[in-house]
């Protein structure tokens, strides 16, 4: 069954605008949007501004990444939390963006042994390299996230609800890039910003379930499944 979403912008008329918006499913079928990124394409030939996006969190829930979709500014920090009662490893081998977290539950961090206890606690990560940054578990291989990281403010993550606000461009035409975890591929779509323009309609069809990538371990391996030679009652 596919879903139909409707993106709807509302342009300010003001000296600084915003572009306030929501995504809406057209039969009320899907019930949290904050998986989803919008933004300007062109927005790093814009005057520079701050996205007032102060804190950024990609927390593992029911063994997923929620939201599986963050976006955030060139050196903001995003903490990516265990809320879950298990272990994970959370890391990106990106070059621009690589890291690794090592094994934790909680607060309470472990080198691969899960033996030796790391006195490192902080589970934040910095973000410094521009572009699309995808990451993983290295124990739960269908575990993915998606990291956007702009060199401008004009982009906006959308809440639970659906709606969002991002700073609206110099009049002009632009692309609109919206993207999610459950999207095939991100939509892009050129738009007219007119400052007297009320509303813009944008229908598209997400898929039913969440889009995954095929990777390879924090090292470079395929997964195994008996990878971690621990009893699984550790992981799950």
């Amino acid at each position: 069954m596919k879903i139909i979403l409707i993106l709807i912008i509302f342009l300010s008329s003001s000296a600084i605008a915003e572009v306030r918006g929501v995504l809406k499913s057209k039969k009320g079928n899907l019930d949290d949007y904050s998986s989803f990124v919008i933004y300007i394409k062109e927005g790093k030939s814009f005057p520079k501004i701050k996205n007032k996006l102060k804190s950024a969190e990609m927390g593992q829930v029911n063994k997923k990444f929620t939201p599986a979709v963050v976006g955030v500014t060139k050196g903001q920090t995003i903490d990516f939390k265990n809320h879950d009662d298990v272990f994970h490893n959370v890391f990106s081998l990106d070059q621009k963006n690589k890291f690794d977290l090592k094994v934790y539950k909680g607060n309470e961090r472990y080198s691969d042994d899960l033996k030796t206890p790391l006195k490192k606690k902080s589970t934040k990560v910095k973000f410094q390299g521009v572009g699309k940054t995808n990451v993983f578990c290295n124990i739960h291989e269908d575990m993915m996230g998606t990291v956007y990281v702009f060199d401008h403010g004009y982009f906006a993550m959308a809440k639970k609800s659906g709606l969002f606000s991002l700073p609206s461009p110099p009049p002009g035409k632009y692309t609109l890039i919206v993207d999610g975890d459950r999207l095939k591929k991100p939509i892009s779509k050129k738009i007219n910003f007119k400052r007297k323009m009320k509303r813009l309609i944008i229908s598209f069809n997400p898929v039913d379930g969440k889009k995954a990538v095929s990777h390879k371990n924090k090292k470079g391996k395929k997964y195994k499944e008996k990878e971690w030679e621990l009893d699984e009652d550790d992981f799950y």
